[in-house]
């Protein structure tokens, strides 16, 4: 039987277990543990929860590191869509917001065009370069 584990890109962050069909199987709140001031995932709960199913191998997809905010905005976006979704913002916030519309005539906000590179993406290139 083939299953799929999902995690919640809302706030919550649950793990969710389904069916090949898009059954539900089961789902964990996600486990946390302190390190220092910080909380952080417990992996070795998730490992221990995804392995009491007979899942022996898991293969992430989609995942991509984000503050809570990009998070938020990217949902369920491929790495593309949520480019392109970044990219509109300029655009988004002339339309909608007077706020944005009236900072720009006074020169309090100037727009760069330039390409969405994501912090990682940078990261990445300096490890390879």
């Amino acid at each position: 039987m083939s299953s799929f584990l999902g995690i919640d890109p809302g706030c919550s962050g649950a793990l969710v277990l389904i069916t090949g069909q898009g059954g539900y199987i089961d789902h964990l709140a996600m486990p946390t543990i302190r390190v220092g001031s910080k909380s952080r995932v417990n992996g070795a709960a998730v490992a221990a929860w995804v392995r009491q199913y007979g899942i022996t191998h898991a293969y992430l997809e989609n995942l991509f590191p984000a503050c809570a905010p990009c998070n938020l905005l990217k949902t369920s976006y491929s790495l593309e869509m949520f480019r392109k979704q970044v990219s509109l913002q300029v655009e988004r916030g002339r339309k909608s917001s007077m706020n944005f519309r009236t900072a720009e005539r006074f020169g309090l906000v100037e727009v760069i065009e330039k390409p969405v590179v994501f912090w990682f993406e940078q990261y990445q290139e300096g490890a390879t370069a």
